[in-house]
């Protein structure tokens, strides 16, 4: 069954979900062709130390898909080039609707947030993931990627906490 998931993984990835959150495009290391992601929920949460942490879900049949993204600070703008600064930690699993069968991609970047009443908006720029942890039958699509995009979450640190505590309990 997970085999045959796997074609479904690759096509949400090209057709998406209808979204208002915005998309992640994904450019495999080892070809040219690109991949966008839309996802069905996002929250995010500016912490008391001015760090952001953004989730993002995606409900795939059968597969889920949660980005974990930590911005521990932003850059003022201007005064740093952001071709070096790698200011954001991106951690993408992809999971069976049972949990047993993950892949965690991880890697950095350099990312902006900007903040609003009810949403806090990602631009994300050409983070590097890698596969990070492979458990059960899932393959691994992608091996190394370029990761880019936009993402309007909703301000919400209940809820990015509850998936949060929900990840950290079926990844250990």
């Amino acid at each position: 069954m997970l085999k045959k998931a796997l074609p479904l993984l690759l096509l949400g990835l090209v057709v998406g979900c209808s979204s208002q959150t915005g998309q992640l495009i994904l450019k495999p290391a080892s070809g040219n062709k690109k991949f966008s992601q839309k996802f069905d929920s996002a929250f995010a949460t500016r912490n008391s130390d001015g760090s952001y942490d953004f989730v993002l879900v995606a409900q795939d049949q059968p597969l889920r898909q949660i980005v974990h993204v930590r911005v521990p600070w932003i850059p003022e703008r201007g005064n740093i080039s952001e071709v070096i600064v790698t200011n954001a930690a991106v951690d993408w699993y992809i999971r069976s609707e049972n949990g047993q069968d993950m892949i965690q991609y991880a890697g950095a970047g350099h990312a902006m947030a900007y903040s609003s009443a009810k949403t806090i908006d990602l631009n994300l720029k050409k983070a590097r993931l890698k596969p990070h942890v492979r458990r059960g039958g899932l393959r691994d699509p992608l091996g190394t990627f370029d990761l880019w995009g936009d993402i309007r979450a909703e301000r919400n640190p209940t809820r990015l906490r509850e998936l949060l505590t929900e990840l950290s309990q079926s990844v250990h």
